[in-house]
């Protein structure tokens, strides 16, 4: 047992000698803590690359990773600029940049980001959802349409693209699109499984029905003046907040 567990140590430290010379190695391995939630760890891992090679594309989009998973906007935005800077073609890091240029509300910035990964990486559904997402954002209701569409015909299971589209479509007048989509919104199974209730068909008159806030408080205030109206169709009307 002592002497497994002394080659066990003697394995581990030479593995880490072995990942620090080897810089790509080394960001492989801590991606994959951060794939596992271990922050800490991934950093750690991290560590002897960043001191060894700190200007290695890897290391640095890495970084930028567990910056992002950090919340911390600006220093991971460095860092994908400067693993970009190394290697102008690297499409994912773009990408991220864009995503934290986003969260930023940088948004013109974001925009560029996403459409420079766009050129390097195309046909790509998750670039198309998140272009969509941010000219939705700068309020180019045309241009999320566009993307949002061509990010749901490459990933029709994108529900986050869908959403986005029924809000564009609903913004643009185009209603009846509009809200057929917007009956495919992400949360909606979790609102519904409150009730744990068949949905309405709006047609059929029934003697209860459930009408459940699965929004914000300001679309509740809003539209709580129609709660009349369904009393054409049903006898008794709850409401769940």
């Amino acid at each position: 047992m002592l002497w497994s567990r002394l080659l066990g140590r003697l394995f581990n430290a030479e593995r880490r000698v072995a990942a620090a010379a080897d810089p790509a190695r080394c960001a492989l391995e801590a991606y994959a803590a951060l794939n596992r939630g271990d922050l800490c760890g991934a950093q750690a891992l991290l560590a002897p690359a960043r001191e060894r090679c700190a200007a290695n594309a890897d290391v640095l989009f890495v970084q930028g990773l567990i910056h992002a998973a950090r919340r911390e906007l600006e220093p991971a935005a460095h860092s994908f600029r400067e693993a970009i800077r190394l290697r102008g073609d690297f499409g994912v890091a773009w990408t991220q940049l864009g995503l934290v240029l986003r969260d930023a509300n940088a948004m013109d910035e974001a925009l560029r980001a996403f459409e420079t990964a766009a050129s390097m990486q195309p046909g790509t559904a998750e670039i198309h959802q998140h272009l969509g997402i941010t000219r939705y954002e700068l309020r180019d209701v045309a241009g999320a349409i566009a993307e949002s569409t061509a990010a749901l015909a490459l990933r029709p299971d994108m529900n986050e693209a869908r959403f986005v589209l029924a809000e564009a479509l609903l913004a643009a007048g185009e209603f009846e699109r509009g809200w057929a989509e917007y009956e495919h919104r992400p949360h909606l199974d979790a609102a519904m499984s409150r009730v744990r209730a068949p949905r309405w068909d709006g047609r059929t008159p029934l003697a209860r029905l459930a009408v459940v806030a699965e929004q914000g408080l300001g679309d509740v205030l809003m539209l709580a003046r129609l709660l009349p109206r369904l009393r054409a169709h049903a006898q008794n009307v709850g409401v769940f907040v």
